[in-house]
């Protein structure tokens, strides 16, 4: 009895460390002041000050040391320990180009087996690096957004992805951090950071697409490919087979991920569940959005192509991971949005429910769902 009643306690002091570290984090969030903001022609630059850099290690800090010391949290914790295991004890130069995981991958589990030796450090780099971009990311956008609002928007949604698909998460902050280039229209310092961020998962590559989203000077372009691409995501159920067909065919000549053709998948569209409220919310507010700076079209464009991105996972497995890369735009959608409500009571109200919409989504996603394993949390 007394056993039962100590693990019972236990237990749920382990599952509140990601509530402490997620208000630590918040908490610190506040503290969040940009030095210097240069807006010129629709596109802006921030310069933090050492100080603000200094605030976001904070931020981080509490939520990379519990992903640093879990133990069996994730679905894919012990694949992790053994992959680092395997690394570690037969790491070679040639290792690096001939693993079956991308070469930076490669690199870290043997630097994180150097460096701190155990698999701890290797949670602790993965985690540490992710949330660097993350919270970089979100400072370069600081000046039009609340931090505090944008990483508690990542926490409700993508954070406990990382501790499943570490690899993919690292590669999605890299891409994350890279869409000011996008809205800056500087395609190779874009390009640069996506080949970058494929070296540690090659899904990245998708998100070269990202770049023609984004809105140019040319309205009549810009009407053009408005037309074109809303008409791609109203026909999804019509187009995705025939692109996962084009891709299998693709696949299947050149001998690669052939394991994940999956044509006879059950359809259904659960996912639009999760996707159409904020969605709804970010469509009301899209003209004050755009007014904010035009180009913040592309993000409303990247909520959209979760759409047949997810809906490409019926044909090819695992296909709809692919959706995380452009998920990423509500983590700076959502705080846009609601800086630019002017009416304080209508502002209040819009909160609110965004507040609670993302804290049921937490609530039913990981702790009755379940997704990525998280739950129950061990250290």
């Amino acid at each position: 009895m007394f056993e039962s009643f100590v693990n019972h306690h236990i237990f749920k002091s382990l599952t509140t460390s990601f509530y402490i570290s997620f208000l630590i984090s918040l908490l610190i969030c506040k503290f969040w002041k940009p030095k210097k903001v240069i807006v010129r022609y629709g596109s802006f630059h921030v310069e933090s000050s050492g100080a603000s850099f200094f605030i976001a290690l904070l931020c981080i800090a509490p939520v990379v040391y519990i992903a640093s010391v879990r133990y069996d949290t994730g679905i894919d914790y012990f694949s992790y320990v053994g992959i680092y295991n395997d690394v570690s004890t037969r790491f070679s130069l040639s290792l690096i180009f001939s693993y079956y995981q991308e070469p930076m991958n490669v690199i870290m589990y043997y630097l994180s087996f150097k460096v701190f030796g155990s698999e701890i450090g290797m949670f602790f780099l993965y985690s540490f690096i992710t949330m660097v971009f993350i919270i970089r990311g979100v400072g370069n956008f600081a000046k039009e957004l609340s931090v505090g609002m944008a990483m508690f928007v990542f926490y409700m949604t993508l954070y406990h992805f990382s501790y499943n698909g570490m690899r993919q998460m690292l590669a999605t902050a890299i891409v994350f951090y890279a869409f000011k280039y996008i809205l800056n229209k500087k395609f190779w310092y874009y390009l640069i950071l996506v080949i970058f961020a494929a070296l540690f998962h090659k899904s990245a590559l998708l998100a070269i697409i990202f770049y023609y989203l984004c809105p140019s000077n040319q309205k009549i372009h810009n009407k053009v490919k408005n037309a074109l691409f809303y008409v791609g995501i109203t026909l999804t159920p019509l187009i995705v087979p025939l692109v996962a067909k084009l891709l299998l065919s693709v696949m299947s000549l050149f001998g690669i991920y052939e394991k994940y053709a999956t044509m006879d998948r059950q359809q259904d569209v659960y996912f639009l569940l999760y996707i159409i409220p904020v969605l709804v919310v970010v469509l009301l507010y899209s003209r004050s959005i755009i007014k904010e700076n035009f180009r913040y079209d592309f993000l409303i464009k990247l909520m959209f192509l979760q759409i047949p991105l997810q809906y490409m996972g019926y044909y090819i497995s695992y296909f709809d991971r692919m959706s995380v890369y452009a998920s990423m735009s509500q983590v700076l959608l959502v705080p846009i949005l609601l800086k630019n409500v002017r009416n304080r009571r209508e502002k209040l109200l819009v909160t609110f429910g965004i507040v609670l919409w993302y804290l049921f989504y937490y609530i039913v996603m990981f702790i009755i769902l379940k997704s990525n394993g998280v739950y129950p949390y061990r250290d």
